[in-house]
């Protein structure tokens, strides 16, 4: 069986083929750093502890902008 490793392709077309799969991969790098950064400011939780008697009661509000 003949070398499949270009599947036809000239070197120029490989080249341009590599370029984009790692501009593409940067890409998603750099929206899921922003998306990722950016995650912590939607909602803020509160936790209020209280005691009654010898049992600990927690409760959890959030402020939702």
């Amino acid at each position: 069986m003949e070398n499949m490793n270009k599947q036809g392709k000239t070197e120029e077309q490989v080249r341009s083929s590599q370029l984009l799969t790692f501009i593409g991969f940067i890409g998603i790098m750099i929206i899921l750093g922003v998306a990722i950064m950016f995650n912590g400011c939607a909602t803020k939780t509160h936790v209020i502890t209280e005691w009654d008697g010898d049992r600990e009661i927690r409760w959890y509000s959030t402020n939702e902008e």
